[in-house]
């Protein structure tokens, strides 16, 4: 039986830029206090090569692999080595049907599921998809995007004036209230909905951090022309807690059941725009203030919230309680418990 200071991970993730947050980089740290070691390695397109190359040179344990291209390769580089894998589901394969042609998506929707029936194990981000594929014989573990909490609730002092000389340099008045988008500048985040919003809103701050994805220069293009609207372009996931400490309001409008960002909005106090559907199966209105991602749904929001704050339930406190019941501890506990039961059989 390996001992946990001996136990090595290989985590195979599609290929990121350099993001604020990823859900895996949060659960490498609750890993390495119980004294595992993870290597997180970029897997898509060029980076696919070398990802194959650690995988066959290293002397891992375990093989990790996160959707897409990371339990592809995952799968098929685990049983070249003879180790447990584990998949990790952090959305439907659905998510792609638009970006891929219809004969592609099938094809890619059929392996997916074929190599989740072989893993030896599956971590899912969503219950929904996890109910998918308890219906198809997979069993799997729930592990939802969750949040290092006193991080956000109490940062430290010193990640707050970093963030203040930082929203100094852009100009920005932080004695307006301020709302706040964290992350890719993609199409399922109603990006240009919340510019055409921040038009509409000149007595809001709006301040978008992040990189990548259709809309990155729709963004950078308003910021040099709207006042009101700032790009403080990519930050350190150590020091977004310092930013969020001068937000009023998050962004978080998705259909996914649970954003890696949300419960850090949650974590700092912040009232958090979402969008009605799947997600208010998880979060109630008190929790979150659900609108339709439309310029006119979101202006009348913040205008509601500044001047009328009492009249929406979701202040923030109620989603602040719930991040601190999340944490990325019992996830990495999780985590922990599947790769010891794995490698001890």
């Amino acid at each position: 039986m390996r001992t946990d200071a001996d136990i090595r991970v290989l985590w195979l993730r599609p290929t990121v830029g350099t993001h604020i947050s990823t859900r895996r980089e949060r659960i490498q740290e609750g890993l390495i206090d119980r004294g595992v070691s993870v290597d997180i390695v970029n897997a898509s397109g060029t980076d696919a090569a070398e990802a194959i190359r650690t995988a066959l040179t290293g002397d891992y344990d375990l093989v990790v692999g996160t959707v897409r291209v990371g339990v592809y390769y995952g799968h098929l580089l685990s049983r070249l080595e003879g180790v447990p894998f584990v998949a990790e589901v952090t959305e439907p394969i659905d998510r792609v049907e638009a970006d891929l042609p219809r004969p592609v998506f099938r094809f890619f929707r059929w392996y997916e599921w074929k190599v989740l029936a072989r893993a030896d194990a599956c971590f899912f981000v969503e219950q929904r998809v996890l109910n998918r594929a308890r219906q198809r014989g997979i069993d799997g573990y729930l592990a939802r995007n969750s949040v290092w909490y006193e991080r956000f609730a109490d940062p430290d002092p010193a990640v707050v004036d970093r963030a203040s000389e930082q929203l100094a340099s852009i100009s920005m008045d932080v004695s307006a209230p301020l709302a706040i988008y964290i992350g890719g500048f993609t199409k399922q985040q109603h990006i240009p909905e919340i510019l055409d919003a921040a038009r509409q809103c000149p007595r809001w701050e709006f301040l978008f951090l992040g990189e990548e994805g259709e809309h990155a220069d729709l963004v950078e293009q308003a910021a040099s022309s709207e006042s009101n609207i700032h790009y403080g372009g990519v930050v350190p996931h150590e020091d977004v807690a310092g930013y969020l400490s001068f937000a009023d309001v998050g962004f978080s409008l998705t259909h996914g059941e649970r954003p890696l960002k949300l419960l850090e909005y949650g974590a700092a106090g912040l009232s958090v725009l979402g969008i009605p559907g799947k997600r208010q199966e998880f979060f109630s209105d008190e929790e979150i203030h659900f609108i339709e991602p439309t310029p006119e749904a979101i202006a009348d929001a913040l205008d509601t919230l500044r001047s009328e704050p009492e009249s929406i339930p979701a202040d923030g406190s109620a989603l602040q309680r719930t991040a601190k019941e999340n944490s990325w501890d019992s996830i990495a506990q999780q985590y922990y418990d599947v790769f010891r039961e794995l490698l001890d059989r």
